[in-house]
Protein backbone atom coordinates (compact mmCIF):
# COMPACT_ATOMS: atom_id res chain seq x y z
CA UNK A 1 0.00 0.00 0.00
CA UNK A 2 1.09 3.84 -0.66
CA UNK A 3 0.06 7.07 -0.24
CA UNK A 4 0.61 8.07 -3.52
CA UNK A 5 -1.63 8.24 -6.92
CA UNK A 6 -1.01 5.01 -9.20
CA UNK A 7 -1.53 5.05 -12.37
CA UNK A 8 -1.70 1.27 -13.55
CA UNK A 9 -3.35 -0.81 -16.79
CA UNK A 10 -4.52 -4.53 -15.81
CA UNK A 11 -1.35 -6.08 -16.25
CA UNK A 12 0.33 -4.09 -13.32
CA UNK A 13 2.64 -2.45 -15.71
CA UNK A 14 2.95 1.80 -15.80
CA UNK A 15 1.02 3.78 -18.35
CA UNK A 16 4.11 5.68 -19.32
CA UNK A 17 2.32 6.94 -22.54
CA UNK A 18 -0.19 8.42 -21.24
CA UNK A 19 -0.48 12.17 -20.83
CA UNK A 20 -1.19 12.86 -17.44
CA UNK A 21 -3.25 16.05 -18.11
CA UNK A 22 -5.21 15.08 -20.74
CA UNK A 23 -5.77 11.22 -20.54
CA UNK A 24 -4.90 10.23 -23.66
CA UNK A 25 -2.46 7.91 -25.20
CA UNK A 26 0.40 9.80 -27.42
CA UNK A 27 -0.52 8.07 -31.00
CA UNK A 28 -1.56 9.71 -34.12
CA UNK A 29 -4.53 10.15 -34.76
CA UNK A 30 -8.22 10.51 -32.59
CA UNK A 31 -8.27 8.15 -30.08
CA UNK A 32 -11.51 6.09 -30.96
CA UNK A 33 -12.88 3.55 -28.83
CA UNK A 34 -11.33 0.31 -29.81
CA UNK A 35 -7.70 1.79 -28.63
CA UNK A 36 -9.04 3.33 -24.95
CA UNK A 37 -6.55 2.90 -22.48
CA UNK A 38 -7.82 0.86 -19.67
CA UNK A 39 -6.79 3.03 -16.29
CA UNK A 40 -6.33 1.95 -13.35
CA UNK A 41 -5.81 4.90 -10.71
CA UNK A 42 -6.13 4.22 -6.49
CA UNK A 43 -5.22 6.27 -3.59
CA UNK A 44 -4.84 4.59 -0.03
CA UNK A 45 -4.23 6.47 3.13
CA UNK A 46 -4.71 10.04 3.41
CA UNK A 47 -6.92 11.71 0.01
CA UNK A 48 -6.95 15.21 -0.78
CA UNK A 49 -9.09 17.26 -3.17
CA UNK A 50 -6.29 17.40 -5.63
CA UNK A 51 -6.27 13.28 -6.03
CA UNK A 52 -9.98 13.23 -6.15
CA UNK A 53 -10.03 16.01 -9.10
CA UNK A 54 -7.35 13.92 -10.36
CA UNK A 55 -9.23 10.54 -10.34
CA UNK A 56 -12.30 12.53 -11.34
CA UNK A 57 -10.23 14.42 -14.41
CA UNK A 58 -8.91 11.08 -16.19
CA UNK A 59 -13.08 10.31 -16.85
CA UNK A 60 -14.29 13.22 -18.32
CA UNK A 61 -15.85 15.01 -14.71
CA UNK A 62 -14.49 18.25 -13.48
CA UNK A 63 -14.27 17.94 -9.57
CA UNK A 64 -13.95 21.00 -6.88
CA UNK A 65 -14.15 20.56 -3.23
CA UNK A 66 -13.26 23.31 -0.97
CA UNK A 67 -12.75 22.33 2.60
CA UNK A 68 -11.99 25.42 5.65
CA UNK A 69 -10.38 28.30 5.03
CA UNK A 70 -7.69 26.73 7.36
CA UNK A 71 -6.71 23.43 4.77
CA UNK A 72 -5.22 24.07 1.34
CA UNK A 73 -6.11 22.07 -1.19
CA UNK A 74 -3.58 19.23 -0.71
CA UNK A 75 -4.24 18.69 2.59
CA UNK A 76 -5.83 15.23 3.28
CA UNK A 77 -9.51 15.79 3.61
CA UNK A 78 -10.45 12.00 3.66
CA UNK A 79 -8.67 9.29 4.98
CA UNK A 80 -9.35 5.47 3.01
CA UNK A 81 -9.63 3.52 -0.33
CA UNK A 82 -10.42 5.31 -3.85
CA UNK A 83 -9.98 3.34 -6.77
CA UNK A 84 -11.43 4.62 -10.21
CA UNK A 85 -11.26 2.32 -13.67
CA UNK A 86 -11.96 1.74 -17.12
CA UNK A 87 -13.65 -1.57 -17.76
CA UNK A 88 -13.82 -3.02 -21.11
CA UNK A 89 -16.51 -2.42 -23.30
CA UNK A 90 -15.90 1.65 -22.41
CA UNK A 91 -17.51 1.27 -18.75
CA UNK A 92 -16.25 3.43 -15.93
CA UNK A 93 -16.46 2.32 -11.93
CA UNK A 94 -15.25 4.18 -9.10
CA UNK A 95 -15.02 2.42 -5.25
CA UNK A 96 -14.31 4.32 -2.28
CA UNK A 97 -14.27 3.31 1.71
CA UNK A 98 -13.63 6.36 2.92
CA UNK A 99 -14.05 8.86 6.29
CA UNK A 100 -13.89 12.79 5.71
CA UNK A 101 -11.02 14.16 8.03
CA UNK A 102 -12.86 17.83 8.28
CA UNK A 103 -16.09 19.62 7.16
CA UNK A 104 -16.31 19.67 3.74
CA UNK A 105 -18.11 21.12 0.76
CA UNK A 106 -17.90 18.78 -2.67
CA UNK A 107 -19.19 19.48 -6.24
CA UNK A 108 -18.72 18.51 -9.90
CA UNK A 109 -19.29 18.73 -13.71
CA UNK A 110 -20.52 15.40 -14.81
CA UNK A 111 -21.11 14.73 -18.41
CA UNK A 112 -23.87 12.95 -20.43
CA UNK A 113 -24.15 9.38 -18.96
CA UNK A 114 -26.08 6.89 -17.26
CA UNK A 115 -24.66 6.47 -13.90
CA UNK A 116 -25.12 3.92 -11.08
CA UNK A 117 -24.47 4.65 -7.46
CA UNK A 118 -24.48 2.15 -4.75
CA UNK A 119 -23.87 2.71 -0.96
CA UNK A 120 -23.20 -0.23 1.15
CA UNK A 121 -21.76 0.75 4.48
CA UNK A 122 -21.37 4.22 6.48
CA UNK A 123 -23.62 6.98 7.00
CA UNK A 124 -26.43 8.04 4.60
CA UNK A 125 -25.13 11.04 1.90
CA UNK A 126 -27.25 13.61 0.38
CA UNK A 127 -26.75 15.35 -2.67
CA UNK A 128 -27.70 17.71 -4.82
CA UNK A 129 -27.65 17.80 -8.68
CA UNK A 130 -28.94 20.77 -10.41
CA UNK A 131 -32.13 21.97 -10.92
CA UNK A 132 -33.57 19.02 -8.97
CA UNK A 133 -34.25 18.21 -5.12
CA UNK A 134 -31.96 16.57 -2.97
CA UNK A 135 -30.99 13.14 -3.65
CA UNK A 136 -30.59 10.55 -0.53
CA UNK A 137 -28.06 7.38 -0.82
CA UNK A 138 -28.52 5.52 2.46
CA UNK A 139 -26.96 2.45 3.05
CA UNK A 140 -27.63 -0.67 1.43
CA UNK A 141 -29.49 1.79 -1.59
CA UNK A 142 -28.84 2.82 -5.45
CA UNK A 143 -29.86 5.50 -7.36
CA UNK A 144 -30.07 5.02 -11.08
CA UNK A 145 -28.98 9.17 -12.65
CA UNK A 146 -29.75 9.79 -16.42
CA UNK A 147 -27.75 12.92 -17.49
CA UNK A 148 -29.24 14.36 -20.90
CA UNK A 149 -26.00 16.84 -20.91
CA UNK A 150 -23.06 17.83 -18.52
CA UNK A 151 -24.80 18.47 -15.16
CA UNK A 152 -23.47 19.73 -12.17
CA UNK A 153 -23.97 17.99 -8.54
CA UNK A 154 -23.07 18.99 -4.86
CA UNK A 155 -23.39 17.93 -1.56
CA UNK A 156 -21.75 18.73 1.77
CA UNK A 157 -19.93 16.24 3.83
CA UNK A 158 -19.89 16.49 7.92
CA UNK A 159 -16.21 15.48 9.68
CA UNK A 160 -16.51 11.83 10.15
CA UNK A 161 -18.73 10.69 8.00
CA UNK A 162 -17.85 7.59 6.75
CA UNK A 163 -18.58 5.85 3.02
CA UNK A 164 -18.64 2.71 1.73
CA UNK A 165 -19.56 3.59 -2.34
CA UNK A 166 -19.55 1.45 -5.79
CA UNK A 167 -20.21 4.02 -8.81
CA UNK A 168 -20.74 2.36 -12.90
CA UNK A 169 -20.78 4.94 -15.08
CA UNK A 170 -22.15 4.85 -18.78
CA UNK A 171 -20.86 7.74 -20.80
CA UNK A 172 -22.01 6.85 -24.49
CA UNK A 173 -19.31 8.57 -26.46
CA UNK A 174 -17.04 5.79 -24.65
CA UNK A 175 -19.28 2.35 -24.56
CA UNK A 176 -18.40 0.15 -27.54
CA UNK A 177 -21.32 -1.95 -27.75
CA UNK A 178 -24.11 -0.28 -30.34
CA UNK A 179 -27.17 -1.96 -28.88
CA UNK A 180 -25.76 -0.26 -25.24
CA UNK A 181 -25.36 2.32 -26.97
CA UNK A 182 -28.70 2.68 -27.80
CA UNK A 183 -30.02 1.98 -24.97
CA UNK A 184 -28.23 4.90 -22.99
CA UNK A 185 -28.61 7.42 -25.68
CA UNK A 186 -32.66 6.87 -25.12
CA UNK A 187 -32.64 6.70 -21.44
CA UNK A 188 -30.35 10.29 -21.29
CA UNK A 189 -32.83 11.85 -23.25
CA UNK A 190 -34.00 13.59 -19.95
CA UNK A 191 -32.16 14.08 -16.87
CA UNK A 192 -33.95 12.06 -13.86
CA UNK A 193 -33.20 10.56 -10.93
CA UNK A 194 -34.72 6.68 -9.70
CA UNK A 195 -34.08 4.53 -7.11
CA UNK A 196 -32.87 1.02 -7.80
CA UNK A 197 -33.67 -2.16 -6.13
CA UNK A 198 -30.76 -3.47 -4.61
CA UNK A 199 -30.15 -7.57 -4.96
CA UNK A 200 -28.53 -9.23 -2.25
CA UNK A 201 -25.83 -9.93 -4.14
CA UNK A 202 -24.82 -6.13 -5.22
CA UNK A 203 -23.56 -6.32 -1.32
CA UNK A 204 -21.73 -9.40 -1.25
CA UNK A 205 -19.92 -8.36 -4.41
CA UNK A 206 -19.25 -4.69 -3.61
CA UNK A 207 -17.66 -6.15 -0.16
CA UNK A 208 -15.42 -8.66 -2.05
CA UNK A 209 -14.27 -5.45 -4.30
CA UNK A 210 -13.37 -3.60 -1.16
CA UNK A 211 -11.45 -6.77 0.40
CA UNK A 212 -7.90 -5.83 0.48
CA UNK A 213 -6.51 -8.86 -0.76
CA UNK A 214 -8.68 -8.74 -4.02
CA UNK A 215 -5.44 -6.81 -6.40
CA UNK A 216 -4.44 -7.38 -9.91
CA UNK A 217 -6.55 -9.73 -12.43
CA UNK A 218 -8.65 -10.94 -9.48
CA UNK A 219 -9.77 -7.54 -8.95
CA UNK A 220 -10.05 -7.15 -12.63
CA UNK A 221 -12.20 -9.81 -13.22
CA UNK A 222 -14.65 -9.22 -10.25
CA UNK A 223 -15.04 -5.56 -11.54
CA UNK A 224 -16.04 -6.84 -14.78
CA UNK A 225 -18.75 -9.21 -14.12
CA UNK A 226 -20.12 -6.81 -11.40
CA UNK A 227 -20.00 -3.87 -13.48
CA UNK A 228 -22.06 -5.66 -16.15
CA UNK A 229 -24.55 -7.20 -13.81
CA UNK A 230 -25.61 -3.65 -11.98
CA UNK A 231 -25.78 -1.87 -15.81
CA UNK A 232 -27.86 -5.41 -17.18
CA UNK A 233 -30.22 -5.04 -13.95
CA UNK A 234 -30.59 -1.52 -14.42
CA UNK A 235 -31.42 -1.85 -18.03
CA UNK A 236 -33.85 -4.53 -17.47
CA UNK A 237 -36.08 -2.47 -14.42
CA UNK A 238 -36.27 0.34 -16.84
CA UNK A 239 -37.40 -1.44 -19.66
CA UNK A 240 -39.83 -3.43 -18.06
CA UNK A 241 -41.63 -0.09 -16.09
CA UNK A 242 -39.65 3.06 -18.13
CA UNK A 243 -37.91 5.50 -16.30
CA UNK A 244 -40.71 8.21 -17.56
CA UNK A 245 -43.48 6.37 -15.59
CA UNK A 246 -41.55 6.45 -12.55
CA UNK A 247 -41.99 10.18 -11.81
CA UNK A 248 -44.10 10.61 -9.14
CA UNK A 249 -46.60 13.83 -8.81
CA UNK A 250 -45.70 16.05 -5.72
CA UNK A 251 -49.01 15.03 -3.51
CA UNK A 252 -47.55 11.48 -4.63
CA UNK A 253 -44.17 12.26 -3.12
CA UNK A 254 -45.51 14.42 0.44
CA UNK A 255 -47.81 11.21 1.34
CA UNK A 256 -44.55 8.49 0.37
CA UNK A 257 -42.08 10.88 1.98
CA UNK A 258 -44.67 10.69 5.17
CA UNK A 259 -44.89 6.89 5.35
CA UNK A 260 -41.19 6.84 5.24
CA UNK A 261 -41.10 9.31 8.08
CA UNK A 262 -43.20 7.09 9.99
CA UNK A 263 -41.26 3.68 9.46
CA UNK A 264 -37.97 5.40 10.20
CA UNK A 265 -39.47 7.88 13.87
CA UNK A 266 -40.32 4.18 15.29
CA UNK A 267 -38.78 1.07 13.64
CA UNK A 268 -39.71 -0.51 16.12
CA UNK A 269 -43.57 -0.33 16.22
CA UNK A 270 -45.57 -3.05 14.91
CA UNK A 271 -46.26 -1.10 11.54
CA UNK A 272 -48.72 -2.21 9.06
CA UNK A 273 -49.68 -1.70 5.67
CA UNK A 274 -53.07 -0.49 6.59
CA UNK A 275 -52.14 1.82 9.61
CA UNK A 276 -49.32 3.47 7.19
CA UNK A 277 -52.02 4.33 4.48
CA UNK A 278 -54.35 5.62 6.25
CA UNK A 279 -52.20 7.79 8.11
CA UNK A 280 -50.75 8.80 4.70
CA UNK A 281 -54.53 9.08 3.26
CA UNK A 282 -53.34 6.94 0.30
CA UNK A 283 -55.11 3.50 -0.37
CA UNK A 284 -53.28 -0.07 0.83
CA UNK A 285 -52.90 -0.40 -2.98
CA UNK A 286 -51.32 2.72 -3.73
CA UNK A 287 -49.02 2.71 -1.17
CA UNK A 288 -47.83 -0.86 -2.41
CA UNK A 289 -47.48 0.24 -6.41
CA UNK A 290 -45.89 3.62 -5.88
CA UNK A 291 -43.83 2.99 -2.89
CA UNK A 292 -40.92 0.95 -4.67
CA UNK A 293 -41.16 3.63 -7.65
CA UNK A 294 -40.06 6.58 -5.34
CA UNK A 295 -37.97 4.18 -2.63
CA UNK A 296 -36.85 1.52 -4.49
CA UNK A 297 -38.03 -1.07 -2.59
CA UNK A 298 -41.37 -2.28 -0.62
CA UNK A 299 -42.56 -0.72 3.10
CA UNK A 300 -42.08 -4.17 4.23
CA UNK A 301 -37.89 -4.58 3.38
CA UNK A 302 -37.88 -0.73 4.26
CA UNK A 303 -38.35 -1.49 7.37
CA UNK A 304 -36.65 -4.66 7.33
CA UNK A 305 -33.79 -3.22 6.09
CA UNK A 306 -33.65 0.04 7.96
CA UNK A 307 -33.80 -2.34 11.47
CA UNK A 308 -30.35 -4.36 9.97
CA UNK A 309 -29.07 -0.83 9.60
CA UNK A 310 -29.76 0.35 13.05
CA UNK A 311 -28.65 -2.69 14.18
CA UNK A 312 -25.37 -2.51 12.32
CA UNK A 313 -24.81 0.90 13.33
CA UNK A 314 -25.70 -0.15 17.19
CA UNK A 315 -23.14 -3.20 17.11
CA UNK A 316 -20.40 -0.86 15.48
CA UNK A 317 -20.86 2.32 17.67
CA UNK A 318 -22.84 1.59 20.36
CA UNK A 319 -21.41 -2.18 21.58
CA UNK A 320 -24.53 -4.05 21.21
CA UNK A 321 -23.76 -7.68 21.50
CA UNK A 322 -25.57 -9.95 18.15
CA UNK A 323 -28.45 -10.96 20.37
CA UNK A 324 -29.32 -7.43 21.38
CA UNK A 325 -29.33 -6.61 17.88
CA UNK A 326 -31.00 -9.39 16.83
CA UNK A 327 -33.56 -8.55 19.32
CA UNK A 328 -34.16 -4.84 18.17
CA UNK A 329 -34.32 -6.14 14.64
CA UNK A 330 -37.23 -8.00 15.80
CA UNK A 331 -35.64 -11.77 15.10
CA UNK A 332 -36.23 -14.47 17.40
CA UNK A 333 -33.37 -16.51 16.52
CA UNK A 334 -29.74 -14.99 16.00
CA UNK A 335 -28.93 -17.60 13.16
CA UNK A 336 -31.82 -16.29 11.15
CA UNK A 337 -31.02 -12.59 11.86
CA UNK A 338 -27.10 -13.00 10.96
CA UNK A 339 -28.53 -14.51 7.62
CA UNK A 340 -30.39 -11.06 7.07
CA UNK A 341 -27.53 -9.18 8.05
CA UNK A 342 -24.97 -10.34 5.86
CA UNK A 343 -27.59 -10.46 3.04
CA UNK A 344 -27.95 -6.80 3.88
CA UNK A 345 -24.68 -5.53 4.66
CA UNK A 346 -22.31 -8.38 2.88
CA UNK A 347 -20.79 -9.14 6.26
CA UNK A 348 -21.88 -11.45 9.44
CA UNK A 349 -22.40 -9.31 12.31
CA UNK A 350 -19.66 -10.56 14.65
CA UNK A 351 -17.60 -9.47 11.52
CA UNK A 352 -17.74 -5.93 11.72
CA UNK A 353 -14.93 -4.61 13.96
CA UNK A 354 -12.86 -6.46 11.04
CA UNK A 355 -14.02 -5.51 8.07
CA UNK A 356 -14.83 -1.43 8.65
CA UNK A 357 -11.00 -0.28 9.40
CA UNK A 358 -12.52 3.49 8.36
CA UNK A 359 -15.61 3.56 10.60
Amino acid sequence: MTDRLVDQDFTGTELSRIDKRNCQMNVPGELNRAVRPKIHCQKVGEISHEDIADLSHRFDTKYQGHAPRSCSGDRPTFRGYLSAQSLSGGLSMGTSDIVALTDTHQSAIVPRSLSIALQIGGDDISARLQGREAMNLKRSSALAVGLSGSSQMSTEVAAGTAAKTVVVQCNPDMLQDDELISTVDHLTQSTWVNALPVPPRWNLMAAEMLAPKLDGLSHRLMAESFALDMVSTMVDYFSVRGHRSLELGVRDKIRLQHVRDLIEADPQFDHSLAGLARQAGISVATLKRKFPILFGTSVIAYLRDLRLDRAHNGIRKQGWTVAEAAHFSGYAHVSNFTTAFRRRHGVTPGAISTTEPYA
